[in-house]
């Protein structure tokens, strides 16, 4: 296979899901067999827990502020034939890099993280449709489009109608520790957007629930779209203070202990593209509840890896009183940690990557 080279500004700085998604899938092309490199923005650069030895690291000087930033420094760095992975979306320099490549004669997959879904996509719509006359064009060119799950694919279709699309989840390595349970309470983790994470939702739903069937609740996040401050307001607001904790971020051993100790994770996102949370909690065993509006959702539920529900307030409600008042009767027969392993493992997940995208070049090359 050809050289692999991602391009991601932020490898080297923070742990938020498109950057431990990036490592992952570093990580997964190097158990396949490839030869990796990873271009990342100069002027972002910290102690990064994260790195996978082997990747090759090549620091780009860039300019511009926000999405507008971009690299200055690429000559050299692509060549003919490399596949060049670039993540996330509306970024100004996932396209310069993009032409680059293309001028070049590499090849380009984008690897968008769920970003083109319809339901995120409503967010800033308007800038968004300006933004994809943009973008649309170079996704056209690319050698394909990197979905996480077949349910993406219409949403992709809707910008990118003749791309070609592979799909192949992001991998997980299996801990040597698993879920026990015990704590006593019910966790959340992750960021705290209001609407994209559904926390709104999930704190009306908890309302409902009557106080017999409760346990705790305990969220941890860290700040963005909003805040902690914004969410304790919420939970405020529905006389819920005694209930449910708003915490701060936990990391490593602290948030291996958060997890294992739970009695159940639930997710309530409005929309998701493949959660590094999720993925993180179906490793570990963790018996969860989790959207339906989430695209693995289907085959969550197909596969009994968890309970999927539909996150209105009042439907939630009804299954998180269900499953409270009995929570191993209410996961008996699910094995989250067996349907991580059996679709999830790093080395095939790479491996069946690089043979997708081996069949989109030869498809390109028989058109040529």
């Amino acid at each position: 296979m050809h050289k692999m080279i991602i391009y991601y500004p932020r490898a080297r700085v923070g742990n938020g899901g498109p950057t431990v998604a990036v490592w992952l899938w570093a990580d997964a092309l190097l158990q396949a067999g490839q030869s990796v490199t990873l271009i990342y923005d100069t002027d972002l650069t910290g102690a990064q827990p994260l790195q996978v030895l082997g990747v090759d690291l090549v620091a780009c000087k860039h300019h511009g502020n926000g999405r507008w930033r971009r690299p200055t420094q690429l000559l050299g760095l692509i060549r003919c034939g490399d596949l060049v992975f670039v993540h996330s979306a509306y970024l100004a320099g996932n396209l310069a890099v993009a032409r680059h490549a293309n001028a070049v004669g590499a090849h380009v997959v984008f690897v968008p993280h769920g970003a083109y879904d319809h339901s995120a996509r409503q967010r800033s719509a308007w800038l968004k449709r300006l933004w994809l006359l943009w973008e649309g064009r170079e996704l056209e060119r690319a050698l394909a489009i990197h979905a996480f799950v077949e349910t993406e694919t219409p949403s992709i279709r809707e910008v990118a109608p003749t791309a070609s699309i592979v799909t192949v989840p992001t991998p997980i390595g299996i801990p040597g520790v698993q879920w026990r349970g015990g704590g006593g309470y019910l966790a959340w983790f992750g960021r705290y957007d209001i609407e994209h994470k559904g926390l709104d939702l999930l704190i009306e739903a908890y309302s409902r629930i009557p106080v017999a069937f409760r346990m705790p609740l305990r969220l941890r996040g860290r700040d963005s779209t909003h805040g902690r401050h914004a969410v304790q307001s919420l939970v405020d607001q529905a006389g819920l203070a005694d209930w449910i904790e708003v915490g701060p971020p936990v990391e490593g051993d602290d948030k291996m202990t958060f997890l294992r100790e739970a009695d159940l994770f639930v997710m309530p996102s409005r929309w998701e593209s493949f959660s590094i949370a999720l993925l993180e909690v179906l490793a570990l065993g963790v018996p969860s509840v989790v959207s339906s509006r989430m695209p693995i959702a289907e085959q969550l539920a197909c596969e009994k890896a968890c309970r999927v529900v539909d996150v209105e307030p009042q439907t939630l409600a009804a299954e998180l009183s269900v499953v409270l008042q009995d929570i191993p009767s209410a996961f008996a027969g699910y094995d989250p940690r067996a349907f991580a392993a059996r679709n999830l493992s790093t080395k095939s997940v790479g491996l069946r990557l690089v043979d997708q995208l081996a069949a989109c070049m030869a498809a390109r090359s028989a058109r040529a």
